[in-house]
């Protein structure tokens, strides 16, 4: 009941020859009454409440899960090592704060600047939980001015500091140690030991892995994300203490498996659609995180559906090369009652098409490289005989063969390089606008600098430039000084 229908109930009581209007008497009288009694209504539903683990909250819940001992993991702080940069001497004292932005650190030991201008020393994030782990350079000031010292840097990540449990993660273990009794070094027990830890979100337990007597505990930490080194050894510390006799442990970290997924939305215009779009996703992909071997197609679409702002949505799922009938079949049944479309048969159309056109494009592509070898060759070839008399005159004079070949061989260079400058100039945006106007627009895929051909080219011009060298040279060199002078 509601304070105002329990204080109505009672004037209700009151008999009529009486006043009961506001001010009256037994108005006045009643009303702390009835108040006290809805408080201790309120407290009753409380109590009953929180007597059940499935309901109760904080400190109650604490309890129940003590009756089946488990305690509430605490909070962890973040620590690493930063480098503190000042005059030689100076002391840098325990506690001294140094932050990341608006995140504070405190100094694990005092320490003294060396020669060398710096110290590096250990420290502690003063705030519980995730907010203290930063990245390499993130710590970058004093928020106090501290004498003598000129800057700090963290020189190592942070890592370590872990939220307090959570009800839903500690009634998660409470419902799990209910409903899997452990005994004797079962699995539900190594499940137990590792989920003692703080920073640990969930577990994996793979028994006889690597023979008889062999366990590996698989982990992931607080965030569903893989485990650091530091969370992994207290894990595997954690459990040496509690483990059977005889027993060899593993403790690893989760890999973690990137998976793309594809999603056209259509929205009502609401702003930041994208970004909750992608956390939904990340969440129900943690939330998963050691306890599904397969990502459901239909929840995914489910929780984009759920985000505000978002009225219908197309998922889109590649398939591996080895995907069978059965497999497809699977992904349909996923579906339910959404639409659901297989474009394989359309797919296969569109890369043949696209084959075809790379062979028949490619195909007139080597036709004019050929072209343009055999232009050289005969460019040079021409220029040699031309100048035919002028390279006996030398030769009579005394220029020998090799003299001949550098000649050749600069003229061939010139030609090549400057034929290559030109038609790469001019060839690369006719080569863009074909390939927006024919493959883009139909396939989608976009133009990028062909540096493969550009390359191929340039090899090819080299080849053909050296071989237009070699015959005019030996021919030069094989020439009769008297018959070419003679003929002149």
């Amino acid at each position: 009941m509601t304070l105002s229908e329990i204080f109505e109930y009672m004037l209700a009581g009151v008999p009529d020859d009486y006043d009961i209007s506001a001010g009256s008497f037994f108005y006045d009288l009643l009303y702390p009454v009835a108040e006290q009694i809805y408080f201790l209504q309120q407290k009753i539903q409380d109590l009953s409440t929180n007597t059940f683990a499935l309901t109760a909250v904080g400190e109650y819940l604490d309890r129940k899960a003590a009756e089946q001992g488990l305690t509430r993991r605490a909070g962890t702080f973040a620590r690493g090592m930063v480098r503190i940069y000042g005059n030689r001497g100076e002391i840098v004292n325990r506690n001294a704060k140094v932050a990341a932005d608006n995140i504070l650190f405190a100094i694990d030991e005092t320490a003294t600047i060396p020669e060398a201008g710096y110290v590096d020393v250990g420290a502690t994030c003063i705030m519980v939980g995730s907010v203290g782990n930063v990245k390499v350079g993130e710590i970058n000031r004093f928020p106090v001015t501290l004498p003598g010292l000129t800057a700090v840097e963290n020189i190592t990540e942070f890592t370590g500091g872990y939220p307090q449990e959570s009800d839903v993660d500690l009634l998660e273990r409470y419902i799990e140690k209910v409903s899997h009794p452990t005994a004797s070094g079962n699995i539900y027990h190594y499940i137990e030991w590792a989920k003692e830890v703080s920073g640990v979100g969930d577990v994996r337990v793979i028994p006889l892995w690597n023979g008889n007597g062999t366990v590996k505990v698989v982990i992931v930490d607080s965030d569903n994300q893989p485990a650091g080194e530091d969370l992994i050894e207290a894990v595997k510390s954690h459990i040496e203490e509690q483990r059977p006799i005889g027993a060899e442990v593993t403790v690893v970290s989760a890999t973690a498996l990137t998976i793309n997924i594809s999603v056209n939305i259509i929205t009502d215009g609401s702003d930041g659609i994208q970004d909750a779009v992608e956390e939904s996703i990340k969440g129900y992909l943690a939330d998963e995180a050691l306890k599904k071997s397969y990502v459901s197609y239909a929840k995914v679409g489910s929780f984009i559906l759920s985000v505000a702002g978002v009225e219908d949505t197309t998922l889109s799922v590649k398939l591996s090369k080895d995907a069978t009938e059965n497999d497809i079949a699977f992904i349909r049944s996923l579906a339910g009652n959404h639409s659901f479309a297989d474009y394989r048969e359309s797919n296969r159309q569109n890369r043949g098409t696209y084959w075809l056109f790379n062979i028949l494009v490619y195909g007139f592509l080597a036709i004019i490289a050929l072209i343009a070898v055999f232009n050289i060759m005969n460019c040079i070839s021409m220029s040699v005989s031309a100048k035919l008399k002028q390279y006996g005159a030398m030769r009579a004079i005394g220029m020998d063969s090799g003299q001949f070949t550098k000649m050749i061989t600069a003229e061939t260079i010139t030609y090549a390089a400057l034929g290559c400058l030109i038609g790469i100039a001019a060839g690369l945006p006719l080569n863009r606008q074909l390939f927006e106007t024919l493959v883009t627009s139909h396939f989608g895929v976009p133009w990028t600098f062909p540096v493969f051909p550009v390359i191929i080219i340039l090899i090819l011009i080299a080849t053909a430039s050296a071989a237009a060298v070699y015959a005019p040279s030996r021919r030069i060199k094989n020439m009769s000084v008297i018959e070419v002078i003679a003929d002149e």
